[in-house]
């Protein structure tokens, strides 16, 4: 039942954007010296042997120099996950009801973003449930 209930996630796309008129508009950039955050879109299957109800999907950010991209590096952007531990990049809490569901997390880092492959994950419920990859020049 526990791999069964087992959260899985699809259609996951990453883009890096900048901001015009104080944060209204997103445009979407491949320039690392351009990107403000980077747009994490997806979704989660439905999944019967879950258990519903408000789910926190973590996205975890590692970038080309093999750092975790936070915001900070306190506790409090600190998370457990697959025996081990590091810092997310984003966050959202979603009200799972069993059936399939999509979410968008605005990650950010504390430090100017690097050209060069990011490699990202999504964690729900302890465990990588999808990753995906974003190229920035």
């Amino acid at each position: 039942i526990q791999k069964g209930s087992i959260l899985t996630c699809f259609n996951i796309v990453a883009k890096g954007l900048k901001f015009k008129n104080v944060g209204k508009n997103e445009i979407e950039t491949s320039k690392a010296s351009r990107t403000e955050k980077i747009k994490v879109s997806l979704a989660l299957g439905e999944n019967k042997i879950a258990k519903a109800g408000e789910k926190t999907v973590f996205v975890r950010i590692v970038t080309p120099d093999g750092k975790e991209m936070a915001k900070n590096y306190d506790d409090n952007y600190r998370f457990n996950f697959d025996k081990s531990s590091g810092y997310y990049a984003g966050k959202q809490a979603l009200n799972y009801a069993n059936t399939e569901i999509s979410g968008v997390t605005y990650c950010e880092g504390k430090d100017p973003l690097v050209a060069g492959n990011y490699i990202i994950e999504v964690v729900c419920d302890g465990v990588i449930i999808g990753n995906t990859s974003l190229r920035l020049d």
